[in-house]
């Protein structure tokens, strides 16, 4: 094994002792400048060898984001049909009764904007600022609605939301990339890229720290489309 070792360009980097007064513990690794000076640490239950902590300098704490709240227009698709229904029958005809165009403009946002604030007005909402841009109210809604369940041990209540939460996240991923960034990869390859890295979850992200302007970011971006690709399936 020794000789093995020997023949790769490998180099141990424990120093300390692991075990009484030698070092029966190593590591052996080419990427020494990677990572942390090894630390010692207590044995660990019954072991009368002691642990070896070898930590990376590279690694980044996963941001926990915070809540903010924000001012949007209401979503509600009854709000919506009810919105429709009332420009449909809405009596236009005192607008072609006015003097000037500027009175026709005024008049018409006007009345439009009245009805918009009416049927679909806006809303003070909280947000999270790592929450994905394909998520809606309806599919918070179920979100909480499973956790729920979960917390008062609800068994079957729980496995149908479960798959409620699957169905509608494959969903809502589907028509996001349909509508914003599937157009984009022809028209704005750079702003696809972006929004395609923005949109993958943490198995994708390792692709997304690439120069996309080096032959060898090629592959990674190939690989990085096909997971984008299998995740919206």
């Amino acid at each position: 094994m020794v000789a093995s070792l020997l023949s790769y360009p490998l180099k141990q980097v424990v120093r300390s002792p692991t075990r009484g007064s030698s070092i029966l513990d190593k590591i052996y690794t080419n990427l020494q400048d990677w990572y942390e000076k090894p630390v010692i640490l207590p044995n660990i239950a019954r072991s009368d060898h002691k642990a070896v902590l070898m930590t990376s300098t590279i690694v980044k704490k996963a941001e926990r984001g915070k809540d903010v709240t924000m001012t949007v227009r209401s979503q509600d698709s009854n709000g919506k049909a009810l919105l429709a229904q009332a420009i449909n029958h809405t009596d236009w005809t005192p607008l072609y009764q006015l003097q000037t165009c500027d009175e026709m403009v005024h008049t018409f946002y006007s009345t439009l904007s009245g009805l918009i604030d009416h049927y679909v007005p806006m809303w003070t909402v909280k947000r999270h600022t790592t929450d994905k841009p394909w998520v809606t109210d309806q599919f918070r809604r179920l979100i909480r609605c499973r956790q729920h369940a979960l917390k008062s041990g609800q068994a079957a209540r729980y496995r149908s939301y479960r798959s409620q939460v699957q169905r509608m996240s494959k969903t809502l991923q589907r028509k996001y990339y349909a509508k914003r960034i599937g157009g984009l990869r022809t028209s704005n390859p750079r702003n696809w890229w972006r929004s395609v890295c923005r949109l993958v979850s943490n198995t994708g992200k390792k692709y997304c720290n690439t120069n996309t302007n080096t032959p060898s970011s090629t592959n990674k971006q190939s690989i990085l489309s096909g997971e984008v690709r299998c995740s919206l399936l």
